[in-house]
């Protein structure tokens, strides 16, 4: 396995119904959307998670949790560093 950079990863949330973004296609406003590896997209009527890595794969809900879990300690960390740092 390659290694990749994660900056890059976006964060998509629709419906079941809606396809998901293609690796590089163009918008509605024709810019050009890239999906990278890493990116999620959240199905708000299911409650389902899919991770794009070549194709979109539905997560498990153990790894779900655990992604919730990181991203809520990263915002805390955030929050923590912005009341430590108030000139920052």
């Amino acid at each position: 396995m390659s290694i990749r950079q994660e900056t890059n990863t976006k964060r998509y949330i629709g419906l079941s119904s809606d396809r998901k973004p293609a690796p590089t296609e163009a918008s509605s406003d024709f810019s050009q959307v890239v999906v990278f590896p890493g990116s999620t997209f959240y199905e708000e009527d299911t409650g389902k998670l899919f991770v794009f890595n070549d194709n979109w794969v539905l997560k498990s809900q153990d790894a779900q949790m655990v992604d919730v879990l990181e991203a809520i300690l990263e915002r805390l960390n955030e929050i923590h560093e912005t009341l430590m740092d108030p000139l920052g």
